[in-house]
């Protein structure tokens, strides 16, 4: 009776060796993961490309036993950017991180993510001493740094700041700036660009219009006209904002819109009529929005830039 107890406990033994044993070894071309397939269950071995991911690929593993799956996990090592807003009046933008700081459960650093050069700027316009709120921060800046916007230099002048606001400096055009801040303990950087104003006259008025009947999702005509007492210059671009939440949001783009860049005259007193399809670079519009468009005037042998807004929705 022992014997044949034995040699039960030992064909089990054996049986279960061979049901665990993998009869079958796969290994995929996803940048290294394993499957190992036995009687009784079917073992994953995760590691597999994921441009996202800081190692550049993802880990971990997946188990079924019997056809059952019974679990897995797999870690992306996707790092999670801290944003920040910059807030001027009713216009919030967010700042691009060119360095941020990332944690797992076996690390944490801060990591360049790009050169600012190549980033695609959303832009607040401010004027002059304004000061640019800073919204979501949670930590401290340690110095400001201005960047020409055209050339990507660096502008040897000196910006005034506290951990909420930042003074826009008496210049004007468009200018990157660099936000070197410390985030927890860490070291990070914001970048966001503003197109600054030297304050004009209070007197130069210009009107814009919707034209009757022209308002679609795809475009509009408009009518504008300089009721003010000097002549003014303007060209072919323009920006949509949406009103979201109380703010002012650049809408999402879904191609570049490329413009021609002649100058324009609107003389004191003349009336034009602007047509606008933004189809191809916003989209079909749903919402209340705004067009977005810049003029000029010399003044002192210095162009002075403002913007003008023309507000619609679309049901």
């Amino acid at each position: 009776m022992k014997k044949n107890q034995k040699k039960i406990i030992i064909v089990a033994i054996i049986l279960f060796i061979i049901m665990i044993i993998p009869f079958s070894i796969k290994r995929f071309k996803d940048g290294g993961s394993v499957e190992y397939r036995a009687i009784l269950y079917k073992y994953t071995k995760i590691h597999r490309l994921n441009e996202l991911s800081q190692t550049g690929y993802e880990d971990g593993w997946d188990l079924e036993i019997l056809g059952f799956h019974i679990g897995g996990k797999i870690n992306t090592n996707i790092t999670n950017e801290h944003i920040i807003s910059i807030r001027l009046n009713n216009k919030i933008i967010e700042a691009n991180t060119g360095s941020f700081c990332y944690e797992n459960n076996t690390y944490s650093s801060c990591i360049d993510k790009s050169d600012f050069q190549k980033f695609r700027y959303d832009i607040i316009p401010s004027n002059c001493n304004d000061k640019l709120y800073i919204d979501n921060l949670n930590g401290s800046i340690k110095s400001i740094e201005l960047f020409d916007y055209s050339s990507k230099k660096f502008i040897d002048i000196e910006v005034n700041f506290t951990n909420n606001y930042i003074v826009v400096p008496n210049i004007s055009g468009p200018y990157i700036f660099k936000i070197n801040a410390i985030y927890e303990g860490k070291n990070i950087e914001y970048y966001f660009m503003t197109k600054i104003s030297k304050i004009g006259r209070s007197d130069v008025e210009v009107i814009m219009q919707l034209k009757e009947n022209t308002l679609s999702s795809g475009g509009l005509t408009m009518i504008i006209k300089n009721q003010s007492d000097i002549n003014l210059e303007y060209g072919n671009p323009y920006t949509i904002e949406k009103y979201e939440n109380g703010y002012w949001k650049s809408a999402t783009m879904i191609n570049d819109l490329s413009f021609t860049l002649p100058a324009f005259s609107l003389n004191k007193g003349e009336s034009k009529e602007l047509s606008m399809n933004w189809e191809y670079g916003y989209g079909k519009l749903k919402g209340k929005y705004r067009i977005v468009k810049e003029f000029s005037y010399m003044e002192y042998n210095d162009y002075i830039s403002f913007n003008k807004y023309l507000e619609f929705e679309i049901q």
